[in-house]
């Protein structure tokens, strides 16, 4: 990819993508306590596939502008690559938190004295 506007989303995407398969597979197994050997064996496959896509959009068109000599452009298009993504990742904590609070929509739950959540 050369635009680093388009990795970072993509980025956004992936992380997007993980979080709906951990819930799925939450969803899929439930409490099975005879799956228990899985979650590793899961969780490390997926730490690996996420380090590698992550690399590969973060590092491998500042890296290859690098070696082309091209060393500002790399700077610059990382720099607004993770400008892009901090942007993105603080929206979506944002839009959470609004949704959370009760500020956008949908039920608002606080904290009681015993630390359990009840609706406000």
């Amino acid at each position: 990819m050369h635009n680093p506007y388009m990795s970072a989303l993509t980025a956004i995407g992936y992380i997007g993508l993980v979080v709906l398969f951990f819930a799925g597979i939450a969803h899929f197994f439930g409490d099975a306590p005879d799956v228990e050997f899985l979650a590793p064996l899961i969780m490390l496959s997926l730490l690996v596939l996420s380090v590698a896509t992550m690399g590969f959009l973060f590092f491998y068109r500042p890296l290859t502008l690098v070696l082309d000599g091209a060393r500002a452009d790399a700077v610059q298009y990382f720099a607004r690559m993770a400008g892009t993504f901090a942007v993105g990742i603080v929206l979506f904590i944002a839009i959470a938190g609004f949704i959370r609070f009760n500020i956008i929509g949908g039920d608002a739950y606080c904290e009681d004295e015993k630390g359990e959540m009840v609706r406000c």
